[in-house]
């Protein structure tokens, strides 16, 4: 489910300048007076991306709220404001969306200095609180996730985002990464991670097949046997892409996976710049729960993508301006989407590689007692020693001992001696 976090007001992760705050909302007050509304500005959160104020409506005006909403292009002319100003009732106050020009970058490693988060938990940005937005596909109403947005929305940076977020979260024993990836070098940052089975780059159609193919057949097995863990992770770029170009089979094995995958423990999140019917299949975005979108290009793809209707999301501003839609939440969260400043320090600081984890041993040059088959001793078929000498015996031969001190050494028959020193002798001819 989608998740908010809880920071300090110290800590909240956008510095805001509050002498140009007060000025906006001077100015707010003062547009909003020449139209007859008597209004005062509360305050207000300042995120990276927009300035939400909350207006506060003096006297006997609740009747004339509605017609804030009208005021938008004014608001939006008299400020000088090059996006879409959001106006929207709040209990008894009236939220009023100022979007900033020049909005502020959101840096994943900047939500990891105050906030420990579950497993699992895959970090998308920040709210227009300045809380961050977290997203939980384990959670029965959310199961997977559609991505979608067109070129400059920020759609690959979210995913990516997601992906080093779930790994910084979650051990490689809690959950493995699948990325398929058709542009090819789009996950690049995500190379190398402990928790990655595979990355597909290109659309190639016999790899991807194989690879949805195996996760049909790990889906079943699990089904079966009632386990989920570690939970599988699949992240597919410019699904409708790779929709165009496999076709039916792939749309067919991608329904069957997203329809049974989450009671598997597999979940899928899929980016695309088509959220439409016609691209990817009623059935595909049917089993999409969990919604993300950014700018689309229209109203009729903003209901597609959003899945409800009246959300907005052809307003969006794109450079990583996102709307989360979750049944497990109440209503859309609109939110700055996190991108990374420093990849190798993230993953550093929070995600350990295998190297870390490996252990070696610096052994010495004594020998060991221990018997390394560098040469089979033929004794019929197979080859390798069948005749019940120990390792022992057969190093011995090995360094050349004769068969008498054989036997007198390890008490064996004149035969078995004799046998395991011509053995070696003849071995040690053909080797050389």
């Amino acid at each position: 489910m989608a998740h908010r976090g809880s920071v300090s007001q110290k800590d909240r992760v956008v510095q805001v300048d509050q002498l140009s705050l007060n000025i906006q909302a001077n100015q707010i007050e003062q547009i909003l007076h020449d139209n007859g509304l008597i209004v005062r500005v509360a305050g207000g959160d300042a995120g990276p991306r927009m300035v939400n104020y909350r207006v506060q409506v003096y006297g006997n005006q609740a009747s004339l709220i509605p017609n804030i909403r009208r005021l938008d292009q004014i608001l939006a002319l008299r400020l000088g404001v090059q996006g879409e100003i959001c106006i929207q009732r709040d209990g008894g106050q009236i939220r009023i969306g100022i979007p900033h020009n020049q909005p502020r970058p959101t840096y994943l490693e900047s939500l990891y200095r105050t906030v420990n988060y579950p497993p699992h938990t895959m970090v998308v940005g920040v709210g227009d609180d300045l809380l961050p937005v977290a997203l939980r596909l384990e959670h029965p109403g959310v199961a997977h996730a559609l991505v979608a947005g067109t070129t400059g929305s920020g759609k690959t940076t979210l995913m990516t985002t997601m992906i080093l977020s779930l790994a910084a979260n979650t051990s490689p024993e809690e959950a493995r990464l699948v990325a398929i990836d058709p542009k090819g070098g789009e996950f690049d940052a995500v190379s190398g991670l402990p928790h990655l089975i595979t990355t597909i780059r290109g659309v190639d159609d016999g790899a991807v097949m194989t690879a949805l193919s195996q996760l049909l057949s790990e889906m079943e097995q699990r089904s079966k046997g009632r386990r989920q863990l570690p939970r599988l992770y699949v992240f597919i770029d410019e699904l409708a892409d790779l929709m165009a170009v496999i076709g039916k089979p792939f749309r067919d094995g991608l329904t069957r996976l997203a329809q049974r995958g989450r009671g598997a423990g597999i979940h899928i999140i899929a980016g695309t710049q088509k959220p439409t019917s016609e691209s990817l299949g009623s059935l595909v975005i049917a089993n999409f729960p969990t919604r993300v979108v950014g700018a689309v290009t229209s109203a009729n793809d903003a209901v597609v993508a959003s899945g409800v209707s009246g959300s907005g999301a052809e307003k969006l501003m794109g450079q990583g301006d996102f709307l989360l839609f979750s049944k497990a939440g109440p209503r859309p969260v609109h939110f700055q989407a996190a991108t990374i400043r420093d990849r190798d320090r993230f993953i550093g600081q929070h995600i350990p590689l295998p190297d870390a984890r490996r252990q070696w041993e610096v052994v010495d040059d004594e020998p060991r007692h221990s018997f390394r088959k560098l040469i089979p001793f033929p004794t019929g078929r197979g080859g390798h020693n069948r005749k019940g000498f120990t390792p022992e015996q057969i190093e011995d031969a090995r360094r050349g001992l004769s068969a008498w001190e054989l036997r007198q050494k390890y008490n064996l028959s004149g035969s078995r001696a004799g046998r395991l020193a011509k053995d070696y002798r003849t071995l040690t001819a053909k080797a050389k």
